[in-house]
């Protein structure tokens, strides 16, 4: 379905929404390898695209417990020191999360 509505419907992947959330973010956040990876190799996204809290999909990731994501974008190369707008780097996000 992904696909399907990029490519045969042409849905933009580059929209981002009021919070300035991508569909990179989005697929961080639920875990999704295929996206991430698909978003970056034939859609040309950036790992570390900043939302309007200055979080990366790194930080999506890590506050919902994506570990498959989390190490998908760092083997990526995504900086795993990059910083939010509360200085909080993905590692703090990691420690708040829910065992």
């Amino acid at each position: 379905m992904f696909r399907y509505l990029i490519e045969e419907l042409h849905a933009d992947p580059l929209v981002k929404n009021k919070n300035a959330v991508s569909v990179m973010h989005k697929a961080a956040f639920d875990n999704s390898n295929y996206a991430i990876t698909y978003l970056r190799d034939k859609i040309g996204m950036k790992l570390d695209d900043f939302d309007c809290s200055g979080n990366t999909p790194l930080h999506f990731a890590c506050s919902q417990g994506a570990e498959y994501a989390a190490e998908w974008l760092v083997g990526f190369g995504h900086p795993i020191n990059s910083k939010n707008s509360r200085n909080e780097t993905p590692l703090h996000l990691i420690l708040k999360c829910p065992p």
